[in-house]
């Protein structure tokens, strides 16, 4: 005989089947084959890519109640729409600094990382220590996910947390896709220093011109 615990547990998981075929049903019907392949020359790699645009993966998403079951399922898939679907699902509140850690070792495209560090990683409460813990890693991975945070929560962040990235990615063989987003991130940081009369880059002067020229070095 079933306990009340095990067909709770039977429940929810129909519950969520039926969710994820809704979230799929929605993709599908919405999918473009021009921009999928256009995603995969520009070299936009997924195993199943449907080249849905962001805007309507975010009105799919907000269907659907955020849910971490839901969005650690999602994620887990291999297609493109359905692992974005699963960060936009994934709530931010509830999001621990060790979840996002495993998360951001999962994330394998720039898309990606940039909607992870976008909707969820800029939130986090612990911010300085989550971007410690990925620029450490020394992963080309993390450091871009580093970079993509760090330009979505500059003003929460402490100047030796982004001395540290800067000398790190300075010091590491670094691929053009981190090398944009470390671009991208001094360009954030001009415009915040010109925004709000601080002098952040100032303080960071000999790391952000020894990451200028390994950007350079880069893109010659």
């Amino acid at each position: 005989m079933q306990t009340n615990e095990q067909n709770t547990q039977i429940t929810e998981n129909k519950q969520l089947t039926e969710t994820v075929k809704q979230i799929r049903r929605l993709i599908a019907g919405s999918m473009d084959g021009i921009t999928a392949t256009t995603m995969r020359q520009k070299g936009l790699i997924y195993k199943q890519n449907f080249g849905v645009a962001l805007p309507r993966l975010r009105e799919i998403a907000r269907q659907f109640t955020p849910d971490t079951a839901l969005s650690e399922y999602l994620l887990q898939t291999a297609g493109r729409e359905t692992q974005i679907v699963g960060l936009l699902l994934m709530p931010a509140k509830q999001l621990t600094t060790e979840a996002a850690l495993h998360l951001a070792a999962t994330l394998q495209t720039t898309e990606l990382a940039e909607i992870a560090s976008m909707t969820l990683f800029c939130h986090l409460n612990d911010i300085d220590q989550f971007l410690t813990q990925l620029i450490t890693s020394h992963h080309q991975w993390q450091l871009l996910t580093a970079c993509c945070t760090a330009t979505r929560a500059l003003q929460r962040l402490k100047p030796c947390s982004l001395e540290m990235l800067f000398h790190t990615i300075a010091d590491t063989d670094i691929d053009m896709a981190t090398a944009n987003a470390a671009y991208t991130l001094l360009q954030h940081l001009h415009d915040h220093d010109a925004d709000t009369g601080h002098h952040c880059i100032d303080s960071l002067s000999h790391s952000s011109h020894a990451l200028c020229q390994r950007i350079a070095e880069l893109m010659a």
